[in-house]
């Protein structure tokens, strides 16, 4: 089937910033012309690209020629295949409409893109952070930002792995890494999870509930007064003697004898 342009709409394409391009380094191998015939969609990329758009580029680079690479590396996972997307999935697409749109009568594009050659990523998770950061100035939906968010927790989830934890907790991480609040982040996550306020407050009314009985059960079995959070418990004590009798409990070799002098 032909493409009629008055029925596509122009569209502005998209670039990769700064940060990808810092992230991809010294991994450039060079920029080829690769048949789109020769190169996979990355399974990794779960941003949204909507049909109207990639018509819109179309009628773009039919216009004015591909004015972007693609980004991709090379793999022979034996489909008759040697590359992967990384970058240019809306371009990719809208040079294969294109190319697959020819006849006999009319050339729309040859198929060959322009591709930059960067090394393959060392892992899953290296391949997903520079899909994001090549995706850092496209239009997002919350699906787009709960691939980020995701991403970005498994990133921080890996670090701390390796013992190498943010000194600030994880939606915070994340929050940071995309220029938002850590809330912000909350409120997307239970946005795309389904979990709604109500569900919210119940859950925390459930935690607080558990913290008092838990609180309860330390001063019934050990004495001591506490308050207990989701992320502390604050031992309450009346006088020094009982501050160091709890020192003494937990085995901390020190007393507190502090003394006014006369």
């Amino acid at each position: 089937m032909k493409i009629e342009k008055d029925k596509l709409n122009k569209n502005k394409t998209t670039v990769a910033d700064n940060a990808f391009a810092s992230l991809m380094g010294d991994n450039k191998k060079g920029t080829v012309k690769i048949s789109v015939n020769d190169i996979r969609e990355n399974p990794n990329n779960h941003f949204s690209i909507p049909e109207e758009k990639v018509k819109a580029l179309a009628l773009s680079v039919y216009n004015q020629e591909q004015l972007h690479n693609i980004v991709v590396y090379e793999d022979d996972l034996g489909d008759g295949k040697h590359y992967t997307l990384i970058s240019g999935a809306t371009r990719f697409r809208a040079i294969s409409y294109l190319y697959n749109n020819n006849t006999p009568e009319k050339e729309w594009h040859n198929g060959n893109i322009d591709a930059m050659i960067v090394e393959k990523p060392k892992n899953e998770l290296d391949e997903k952070i520079m899909i994001v950061a090549a995706n850092n100035q496209r239009e997002m939906t919350d699906e787009d930002y709960y691939f980020i968010i995701k991403t970005y927790e498994e990133e921080y989830d890996s670090l701390k792995a390796n013992n190498q934890k943010p000194d600030v907790d994880k939606r915070d991480y994340v929050g940071k890494k995309m220029g938002k609040s850590g809330r912000w982040v909350t409120i997307i996550k239970n946005k795309i999870e389904g979990k709604s306020e109500k569900t919210i407050r119940t859950a925390n009314s459930g935690r607080q509930e558990y913290n008092k009985q838990f609180a309860k059960d330390i001063a019934k079995k050990y004495k001591f007064l506490t308050t207990v959070s989701a992320k502390s418990i604050t031992f309450k004590c009346c006088d020094t003697e009982e501050l160091n009798d709890l020192l003494a409990h937990f085995g901390i070799d020190m007393s507190y004898d502090y003394r006014e002098e006369e």
